[in-house]
């Protein structure tokens, strides 16, 4: 260390330099940085919990979401009011990224009701009434269904709810400000509104993050030279001390940012910290530097003697934060391994940069501004600082006696406190009470059934267990048991959807609103269900081989503490009433998984704190050589830490996650002092031999080093205290809070103790020291692009889709085929249906019928429907449910809903009539050497999709391929004609898929026995051959 000073001295450019080349290479990484708010990144990629979320996610598609409530307390169900609504929905499923069809809200949301034999599946607001009866309609159908009673509207009618699920949680900020500027522009001015849900907290929290941290950290590093300067009384050294803070943190932030880390709330922090922290050695090595300068008034001969006794303190401390921070390695949580791995790194940075940096700067400054700066102030004799050190070194020697019983007394005050301390946190309490986050918290859970979703899965191994009635009771009474908890606004699943399509098959009987009896009954009620929503409603709940179960769980507050009675509280239930045979239960969920890393963080910190603790005995028991000794120096760091948890406990205030990092970094740097002042004080004992003149010397320039330290640290973390994001506060406070009691420790209790112990302590030296270091790794990313081309067609737009809507739909006078269709989710599982389809043609008008007889699965078998298509009114649709022996009539406003659960529409089978759209020619190529016609179709009215491409065959103008893009323009499904036939001199496609992309689900149909022109006639399209079709329909 005194080859590297007196380098630093001969050669001051060129450590400069150096220092300024590598700072220069690590800041070349800090653009690539990457954050990550991600609370699931809290838990190890292997660790079981994130597994079975993941997992869990993939098989039910469960999104991250955004909740988005708009008040209105002059009442929602106004056609004045609910204009504006209906629109501003229209506009946020068009933001990128929102997955349009799993928006839950007024208009996006069916609703099954019945009345006078007519099933109606429409959303409550499929338009704005106009009249006092419709909107109380509008009312009573939202009150009178449990899947959307006090979820997408309160129950005292002033706000309603839309939940808006996002494909990536990081796009969750970019989206809810979007959304925010659609609700601005849409909503009435005495319309409120606000944005809840974990996603939009944690990605807000991402953003703030750096825009606090381009706050704050230069706040921070201003108020720590200017603190420098008030305590040196001049200015001339406030560049080495800039250079060493500054340098520090670009080497460790680039390092991190390099080596391919993200930026972590827990990272995020390190600038600040390691500012303060990084000028210890170089305020040390100032302030013996001036005393020595002094006294010699040669610069190069003060340096080397100021540094002297200080190579081994600065050495230890550093090696002892270091490897306190290193040992965080030993956590279950990887932010913390991280963090912990790269404040080491840059403590030993500062410590390299110190004996440096802070020796080539002297060396370039001229003997005379030397002389001026330091010689033609005062000393510190008689400053401040000394008149306040010299009285209280004199006092904790001579009453030792007093101070240790008062020091017995604050630890005995901090342990009860620490047994005060609840562990709980909130993602969301990470912004201050009067942020709009935490504002729309509150109002939002109050008007609703919950913000903070958790999910819970039965699960069997038995495939189709989960449809068993006796499952579904259960599910049915578990829920019940669990929205008895305050916490639980609503809980969703299976056993709701069989309950009410029960109830309203029965024209809302309340002594149907039960789970039928018969297995058969539930198939058939899914089944409708199904075919009355997308096909991917049902798969949210049920898994495709029925053998499990998914609940969604709204709870009205995401407090871990709060999770944790909610999952006792299930627990209860579960031991009073056991499982069905086979079943078992599981939580899990964003609420949940936080839940779960805190858990860990709070048993992880523990193991690593105490492995830190146990790190720095060891290295004092090795510097010291004495068994004595080191138990002193651990004795500041445990008062402080024992004295600043107990008063967050006394305070009320709860283990959340910044206190989790506050419990690390405690150990890095509560240390330090105890260290300078303990090898001081034994160098200067060895002098004098004498313990009164030892305690003397050190309230001296030792004691004045420590307490400038401890100023620049306490005050430096200040800064953070003026954060709008909770988790700094905390920080900021809580470390001025643990270097103030560190201090006070240091400077108050050791002398008493080394009073107390005795001389001894410093006679046997027996034990021989030890040191070690640390490293890390990579990165990389690209892109691509594709061309296009287009050329004119020789029909028009209009003739070639006119030409192409007659051969797909209407080829011979009837046909009947059987039908194998494969409803295939994006985890590759498969539901195979097969059918029966007939079809007649009215040859006077556009007019068909449609006649649909189910073979398989058993669920259901002899089930039939049928549709009488009317080109210029909308359909009527007949099911007949054998279970239940009903026929019941459906209402059929909505064309574009899922035909029977498929990624077909009813409109993709029956057809769309081509003066719907208006087209255009885009081009002329080849499908699988076919020649087509491409034409863009363009709605003329507002229908789930805002443009078509269509490859039409120049031949037989049947459409090879068709592509629908969204209300984001975004390619939304895609169907291909697989296979073409020609059958009876007809062009058929008998293989064909439509695929939907962003779901990844898909489904493939084959058409087998195709028969043209069988002699079908009108009157077999009723409703008595629904309940008994004939035997040629159904073999």
């Amino acid at each position: 260390m005194e080859r590297l000073t007196k380098f630093s001295l001969d050669r001051p450019k060129t450590v400069l330099g150096l220092a300024v080349l590598i700072t220069v290479l690590f800041a070349t990484q800090l653009p690539k940085v990457k954050t990550d708010t991600d609370p699931e990144n809290m838990l190890d990629a292997s660790q079981e919990d994130r597994v079975y979320y993941d997992e869990l996610k993939e098989e039910f598609g469960i999104r991250d979401m955004l909740v988005v409530g708009i008040v209105d307390e002059q009442g929602i169900f106004r056609s004045q009011a609910l204009t504006p609504i209906s629109q501003a929905i229209a506009e946020i499923v068009k933001v990128r990224g929102v997955v349009i069809e799993d928006v839950v809200s007024l208009t996006t949301t069916n609703n099954v009701k019945s009345g006078g034999g007519l099933l109606e599946i429409r959303p409550p607001l499929a338009g704005v009434p106009t009249t006092e009866a419709g909107l109380a309609q509008v009312r009573a159908d939202i009150a009178d269904n449990p899947f959307l009673h006090e979820k997408i509207a309160s129950a005292d009618g002033a706000a309603v709810a839309i939940y808006v699920p996002i494909q990536a949680k990081d796009m969750s900020y970019r989206v809810s400000n979007e959304i925010q500027a659609i609700l601005d522009r849409e909503l009435l001015p005495h319309q409120e509104y606000h944005l809840a849900g974990l996603p939009v907290a944690e990605d807000t929290f991402g953003h703030e993050m750096f825009v606090q941290m381009a706050v704050v950290a230069p706040i921070t590093f201003v108020v720590v030279l200017i603190l420098a300067f008030l305590l040196f009384r001049t200015g001339i050294f406030l560049l080495p001390l800039a250079l060493t803070a500054m340098f520090s943190v670009v080497w460790t932030m680039g390092l991190l940012i390099g080596a391919g880390n993200t930026l972590h709330i827990m990272s995020s922090m390190i600038p600040v910290f390691l500012m303060p922290i990084a000028i210890l050695d170089a305020v040390h090595i100032l302030s013996e530097f001036f005393d020595k300068y002094r006294e010699r008034g040669e610069s190069r001969v003060a340096v080397m003697e100021a540094m002297k006794p200080l190579y081994r303190p600065m050495f230890m401390t550093s090696l002892t934060s270091g490897i306190g921070f290193a040992s965080l390695a030993l956590a279950d949580i990887p932010p913390v391994r991280v963090f912990g791995l790269f404040v080491a790194f840059g403590i030993a940075a500062a410590w390299l940069l110190s004996i440096t940096l802070v020796p080539a700067a002297i060396s370039l400054t001229s003997e005379e501004r030397l002389r001026k700066a330091i010689l033609s102030k005062k000393t510190d004799e008689g400053s401040a600082f000394d008149r306040v050190l010299r009285p209280l070194g004199r006092f904790t020697y001579a009453r030792a006696h007093i101070v240790i019983l008062v020091a017995i007394g604050a630890i005995a005050l901090g342990v009860m406190g620490l047994m005060r301390i609840e562990v709980n946190d909130n993602p969301v309490r990470w912004f201050r009470p009067r942020h709009p986050l935490r504002v729309a918290d509150r109002v939002m859970n109050e008007a609703f059934g919950g913000t903070y979703m958790a999910d819970i899965v039965l699960e069997s191994g038995r495939p189709e267990r989960m449809r068993n009635p006796e499952v579904l009771t259960y599910l049915a009474g578990a829920q019940e048991h669990l929205e008895s908890h305050a916490t639980v606004g609503k809980t969703s699943s299976v056993a709701d959807i069989v309950k009410r399509i029960h109830l309203v098959l029965f024209d809302n009987d309340p002594a149907y609103d039960t789970i039928p009896d018969s297995s058969a009954a539930v198939g058939n009620f899914l089944f409708l269900f199904e075919s009355s929503g997308g096909p991917g409603d049902l798969a949210r709940f049920l898994n495709a081989d029925g053998s499990k179960a998914h609940v969604w769980v709204q709870m009205k507050a995401g407090d871990n503490s709060l999770m944790q009675e909610v999952v006792a509280h299930m627990d209860a239930y579960v031991a009073a009433n056991p499982l069905p045979e086979g079943v078992s239960l599981h939580w899990s969920g964003m609420t949940y998984i936080n839940m779960v890393w805190q858990g860990l963080m709070v048993s992880g910190m523990l193991k690593a704190v105490l492995g830190s603790f146990a790190v720095v005995f060891i290295l004092m028991l090795i510097e010291f050589r004495s068994l004595f000794l080191a138990l002193l120096s651990m004795i500041p760091l445990t008062l402080a830490i024992l004295l600043s948890y107990g008063l967050i406990g006394w305070a009320g205030k709860e283990y959340d996650m910044p206190i989790a990092v506050c419990s690390s970094l405690a150990l890095g740097l509560a240390i330090d002092f105890a260290i300078h002042f303990l090898h001081r004080f034994r160098d200067r004992f060895d002098e004098s031999g004498d313990l009164a003149d030892a305690c003397d010397h050190m309230f001296g320039e030792p004691a004045r080093a420590i307490s400038r330290n401890a100023v620049i640290v306490s005050l430096g973390f200040l800064p953070l205290v003026l954060s709008t994001l909770t988790p700094y506060v905390t920080v900021g406070l809580f470390f001025a809070m643990l270097m103030a009691f560190s201090t006070a420790a240091t400077l108050a209790l050791l002398p008493s103790l080394l009073k107390a112990v005795g001389a001894v302590i410093y006679r046997s030296r027996t034990m021989k020291p030890t040191a070690a270091t640390i490293g890390l790794l990579m990165l990389g990313a690209f892109l691509t692009a594709a061309p296009f081309d287009a050329h004119a067609a020789d029909l028009s737009a209009d003739e070639i889709m006119t030409k192409s809507h007659d051969a797909f739909y209407y080829a011979a006078n009837d046909m009947k085929t059987k039908v194998t269709m494969s409803l295939i989710d994006d985890g590759g599982s498969t539901r195979e249906r097969v059918l029966t389809l007939l079809r007649i043609d009215d040859p006077e008008s556009a007019n068909q019928k449609y006649f649909v007889y189910f073979h398989r699965p058993g669920d259901v078998r002899d089930m039939t429907f049928m549709v009488w298509k009317h080109a210029d009114a909308a359909d009527d649709r007949w099911l007949f449910i054998p279970a239940v022996d009903l026929i019941r009539r459906i209402s059929a406003d909505d064309k574009r809903s899922s035909f029977v659960g498929s990624d077909f529409t009813y409109e993709d089978v029956s057809g769309r009539a081509p003066s719907e759209d208006t087209h255009t020619v885009v081009r002329d190529e080849a499908v699988d050497g076919r020649d087509a016609h491409v034409v863009e179709s363009v709605p003329k009215g507002g229908v789930d999709f805002t443009r078509k491409l269509t490859w039409v065959d120049a031949e037989t103008f049947l459409p090879l391929k068709e592509e629908y893009y969204d209300a984001q323009q975004e390619l939304a499904r895609v169907f291909t004609a697989d296979k073409i036939e020609t059958i009876d001199g007809v062009p058929t496609i008998v293989e064909r898929t439509m695929a939907n992309v962003k779901a990844g689900h898909r489904t493939e149909v084959v058409y087998a026995d195709v028969e043209y022109d069988g002699g079908l006639e009108d009157g077999d399209f009723s409703e008595r051959n629904m309940r008994k079709p004939p035997r040629g329909w159904t073999r």
